[in-house]
């Protein structure tokens, strides 16, 4: 087996910086909130990344149930989330679910939920209680996606 040239590997770095350069957004360039801040008691601030998109959507929920939902491209509008989905969200133990998915999907959704209590991940692919975050997680941001309430959860 031989070994690429310094040239070759030159023209592979190139190629690399210029195709991650081609639009898209940087780790400094997303929306997601820092995982130090937690969020204040009663809140709730889920992240969905991935999909073949490359999406990054953040919703940030209040208290009382409202909630303001940001995209990738820095878009925001305001939302009420299903109460039914947000319920089944907040029932889940955040602490039992833990901080890492178990088995992501290429281009699966993989969703970040962080509370007073704490944070979890899960993404598409997981099982069981993972499973039940992620379905949770994204039925909340359908019913921000949609409004009216007609659109099936991203899964």
């Amino acid at each position: 087996m031989t070994r690429p040239t310094i040239s070759a590997m030159g023209l592979i770095l190139v190629a690399t910086i210029s195709f991650a350069s081609c639009g898209g957004y940087g780790v400094t360039d997303s929306p997601t909130l820092s995982s130090a801040n937690p969020s204040p008691a009663g809140s709730l601030v889920i992240t969905r990344t991935g999909g073949i998109a490359g999406v990054n959507d953040v919703v940030q929920i209040a208290a009382d149930g409202t909630a303001q939902m940001t995209s990738k491209s820095g878009e925001t509008h305001a939302c009420t989330p299903s109460r039914t989905a947000l319920d089944q969200l907040r029932a889940i133990d955040l602490a039992a679910v833990g901080s890492a998915p178990s088995k992501p999907i290429p281009d699966g959704f993989t969703y970040e939920v962080r509370s007073a209590s704490g944070t979890a991940s899960a993404g598409q692919g997981d099982a069981g209680i993972r499973a039940e975050l992620a379905a949770a997680a994204a039925a909340v941001i359908a019913s921000c996606l949609d409004p009216s309430g007609s659109a099936a959860p991203y899964e």
